[in-house]
């Protein structure tokens, strides 16, 4: 799959969003991994293995939760961490009057 720097943006975006509504008790992990931390989702991205390494990342958070959950907000931390270091390494967004929710409604 070609790389897409727009779809790499909108998932870390996601990513780090998420990251911090857990942190602050808005969503819970279950809803999180309905949203975006799925498999899926590492197939979307599969053209960047540091964007698939992060979300694999996040996949793990119910499994952490479940089994360690003394763990689960310094993972989260380091997951949003990771996302924002991937987003600050993207090249500059080039605003094409190109919408990305209008791809997806």
């Amino acid at each position: 799959m070609k790389q897409n720097p727009d779809i790499s943006r909108i998932v870390l975006v996601a990513t780090i969003g998420l990251c911090e509504a857990l942190l602050n008790d808005c969503m819970t992990v279950d809803e999180a991994s309905d949203f975006l931390f799925i498999p899926h989702t590492m197939k979307i991205v599969g053209y960047d293995e540091e964007l698939v390494y992060i979300i694999h990342k996040a996949t793990e958070l119910e499994d952490i939760e479940s089994l360690i959950p003394q763990h689960l907000e310094k993972i989260i931390l380091e997951i949003k961490t990771l996302a924002l270091e991937k987003l600050r390494s993207l090249p500059d967004y080039e605003y094409q009057y190109r919408k990305w929710l209008s791809y997806l409604i």
